[in-house]
């Protein structure tokens, strides 16, 4: 993740690359990002693109101490596409879905070639999301034991949370006055 206000430290690989005055080819070949001591990506384990912090790279390369990055989690850091998939708890082909919503893509950022969301949309978009807490019917989604009814005629009723009751449904061998009876599409109930 890009922490918040150090989009413009970012750096890529063939960044890098040029910084150190040899080709991105070459770069790759000798992999000195995976060097003991090397500032750790801040992009996530298994984005395409390797972004690297650059105040931490500078630091690096001039043998001074490398700054540590803010641990405290802001509503401005940048969330790449599988930082946000985590966030929400989905998978990344669920946040492809999800990315086209206009909420999401009024702050879509492009770092390093990278598409990142703010923390702060990306919880805002979670909880404007239909399924959280209400349902759009204003029904809770929270898993509960559906009222039973037992009227006087011996049909059993069960009711959402909805205000009215469902109406009763005959069932294959259930009893009715006094007798089983079989329900048949066609037919309908017995007379």
């Amino acid at each position: 993740m890009i922490r918040a206000g150090r989009g413009h430290l970012v750096r890529t690989l063939p960044d890098l690359a040029a910084q150190q005055g040899v080709s991105s080819q070459r770069y790759r070949k000798l992999k000195p990002y995976e060097a003991a001591g090397f500032p750790p990506r801040i992009s996530s384990a298994r984005a395409r693109t390797r972004l690297y912090d650059g105040e931490q790279v500078d630091a690096y390369l001039l043998g001074k101490p490398v700054p540590s990055l803010p641990e405290r989690d802001d509503d401005n850091d940048l969330l790449d596409r599988q930082e946000c998939a985590a966030e929400l708890g989905v998978s990344p082909r669920s946040w492809d879905a999800y990315k086209s919503d206009p909420l999401l893509t009024g702050h879509m950022a492009k770092v390093g070639g990278v598409e990142h969301w703010p923390r702060g949309i990306v919880h805002q978009f979670q909880n404007s999301r239909p399924g959280k807490a209400l349902n759009r019917q204003d029904r809770t989604t929270t898993p509960t034991a559906p009222t039973v009814h037992h009227p006087t005629d011996g049909i059993v009723t069960t009711t959402l949370d909805g205000p009215t009751p469902l109406a009763p449904a005959l069932v294959r061998g259930e009893r009715y006055e006094g007798r089983t009876v079989t329900f048949h599409q066609r037919r309908g109930p017995p007379a």
